[in-house]
């Protein structure tokens, strides 16, 4: 390991499925997933942490659509475009291997380019105590 990896990650992951065809055939979707992380130690055993994850979807795909018994009975085009972002920051203090207290921020938010769904976010903010044993 090095000390840029264990500073700093980052990742992304795209997909392009995609089908020709009639109309109730054909498939163009395209996503895209990033995310990236920092954890800094700026005191012994205690670290800055940031990290985002980022989402974007735009296309369209088909959802399978079950009767009472869960059997597939047809598909139905659904159409996609947003982009969902997730976002954090926080604080943590290492006792030791084991023991472990973080403060964390986070904020989550979707964003639809079609007027009629409804955008929407949530921040919370959390204390979390881990200890291994």
């Amino acid at each position: 390991r090095s000390l840029l990896s264990d500073l700093f990650s980052a990742g992304i992951f795209q997909t392009l499925p995609s089908r020709s065809g009639e109309v109730f055939e054909a498939i163009d979707l395209n996503s895209t997933f990033a995310d990236i992380g920092l954890s800094l130690e700026f005191v012994d055993n205690f670290d800055i942490l940031a990290g985002a994850k980022l989402m974007n979807v735009e296309g369209n795909a088909f959802v399978n659509q079950r009767n009472r018994f869960n059997l597939i009975e047809n598909f139905n085009v659904v159409n996609y475009d947003f982009t969902e972002n997730t976002l954090a920051a926080g604080l943590r203090y290492r006792f030791n291997d084991d023991n472990i207290i973080s403060a964390q921020f986070q904020r989550f938010n979707i964003n639809h380019q079609d007027d009629a769904l409804v955008d929407y976010g949530i921040s919370q903010f959390n204390f979390l105590f881990s200890s291994f044993f």
